[in-house]
């Protein structure tokens, strides 16, 4: 076997591990998120007035309407709101 059959063996041996050092290192990088679903839901805003201008400590409320469970909160001083751990359904 000469040199250069030796060298071009090694890179294909390296390029072959690096390969799969990508692929163990994607998956450890999105398997977080093929377990992340949840039964729960959110729901995301923001309160304005006619101009555009928000409207902060805007009182926000959620009814489900299957069990007729009210949650309410507060928009934040640029308007935005989050109303999460909310049921789906």
């Amino acid at each position: 076997m000469t040199s250069k059959n030796k060298n071009s063996g090694n890179i294909r041996f390296r390029g072959r591990w690096l390969s799969l050092l990508l692929m163990v290192a994607a998956t450890a990088l999105f398997a977080g998120h093929l377990f992340a679903q949840s039964d729960t839901g959110s729901i995301v805003g923001t309160v304005t007035d006619s101009t555009g201008a928000a409207i902060p400590d805007a009182t926000i409320k959620v009814t489900n309407l299957a069990t007729n469970r009210v949650g309410s909160v507060q928009s934040q001083t640029d308007g935005t709101y989050v109303v999460s751990a909310l049921p789906i359904g």
